[in-house]
Parts: structure tokens; C-alpha cells; sequence
């Protein structure tokens, strides 16, 4: 049975499927966004794309003016908004193939108080400290000794620690 914390990967280098391409259609590539078809062509440049779409329009933006914010972007046609669909989307992928790298989980986006037993393998590691009297929030590092016995210093009656600062 598949773990309900963890999150099914969405981005791939690879589709192999219709949903695999087009949750991975756009993607960013050396500080470029590409389409993977267009016009033909497998993995075209968005700029170049929008180019030649531009020209059957009658239009005459460069990729360079695209890519510059100098034509394309400024007006409202359904090919400025759909570049700008598309960057939002390779940026957005971007970011979330970052997060699916790292292997980050559900879990780990909850920022839930540590337990006893994470708390024991945070030793020498940065964690958000709350003092339940109210006063002292702050970032700390785990001290060895703290981090072997943390109920031996009333963690959970006194204080919590967390993995991320907790907003007010």
C-alpha cells in the first residue's frame, strides 16, 4: 500500500506518457524555457517558438526581443498569453522538480514539532526552539548532550523544536 505522505512524483526528464508530457510540456533548460513539440520539433527553444508563431501573425519580434521582455509579452493577443503561460509553467516545474529531487514529503511540509526520536538525530543541526512560557522563539543549534536526552530538559513541557520557524 503506497505511503499517503508521500507525494507522487510529477516531473520527468523522460515522459512516457500523454500526462507525463504534458505536466512536463514546458520545462527551463541553461536559464531557458522550452516546449517539448512545437512547430515540428522536439525540445524547441520557447523564444524561438513564439518567433515564428509572431511571423504567421504578422508580428516580427526576434527570440532575443522575447526573451528581453522588448515585444510579445506587452500585448494581450492569445500568443503573448500563452508564452507567458508557458514560462509560468517551465519556472513552476522548475521549482517543483527542485522539492521532488531533494525527496522532500508531505511530512516534511507540515513543520509538526519534532519527536523524541528525530529530535535525537538532530544533533549539531540548526532547529526553530519555542519556549512554551512564550518568550525566546528563536533559531538555535542542537547541543550533543540536549539531543541524546531531550526530555532529560523537559522537551514538550518547556520547549519544542521544529524544523522550520513557526509564524505567530
Amino acid at each position: 500500500m503506497k505511503d499517503p505522505m508521500e507525494i507522487t512524483r510529477l516531473t520527468t526528464d523522460e515522459p512516457k506518457n500523454n500526462t507525463e508530457t504534458m505536466l512536463n510540456y514546458a520545462y527551463c533548460k541553461d536559464r531557458r524555457a522550452y516546449l517539448r513539440y512545437g512547430n515540428g520539433q522536439e525540445n524547441i527553444d520557447l523564444c524561438e517558438y513564439t518567433a515564428e508563431q509572431a511571423k504567421e501573425k504578422g508580428c516580427s519580434p526576434t527570440p532575443e526581443d522575447i526573451l528581453e521582455g522588448d515585444s510579445c509579452v506587452e500585448c494581450d493577443c492569445e500568443l503573448a498569453i500563452l508564452y507567458t503561460v508557458a514560462v509560468q509553467a517551465a519556472e513552476l516545474r522548475g521549482r517543483l522538480k527542485r522539492y521532488e529531487d531533494a525527496g522532500i514529503t508531505l511530512e516534511d511540509l507540515e513543520n509538526k514539532p519534532l519527536t523524541i526520536d528525530e529530535l535525537k538525530e538532530m544533533s549539531g543541526k540548526p532547529y526553530w526552539h519555542v519556549n512554551l512560557q512564550g518568550i525566546g522563539n528563536r533559531w538555535a543549534i542542537l547541543a550533543k548532550h540536549i539531543a541524546s536526552n531531550p526530555q532529560d530538559y523537559h522537551y514538550g513541557e518547556y520547549w519544542l523544536a521544529y524544523r522550520r520557524e513557526v509564524k505567530s
